[in-house]
């Protein structure tokens, strides 16, 4: 569940050793190709994270210790 009005309007998740703070992103409904919970990217425009019935497509995150950023920007800097 990502919040939009809440104290801490934002979703939380571990990405690798980093946590990041989901503050927008988009529900694709689509069959999944891999279970839920993992990641798939083209490391360059989109992550995205695998639910039962489809996908959610993160477009604005922060990482700990970091400014609020989108989802192109995070790519081109983030070493996988």
């Amino acid at each position: 569940m990502i919040r939009g009005l809440s104290p801490y309007p934002a979703a939380f998740t571990d990405f690798g050793d980093k946590t990041l703070k989901v503050f927008r992103s988009e529900k694709e409904h689509a069959p999944p190709t891999s279970r839920p919970g993992r990641w798939e990217t083209d490391r360059k425009t989109y992550l995205k994270f695998a639910c039962s019935d489809g996908y959610i497509h993160v477009k604005d995150i922060q990482v700990e210790g970091k400014k609020r950023m989108g989802i192109e920007d995070f790519l081109r800097g983030y070493r996988f």
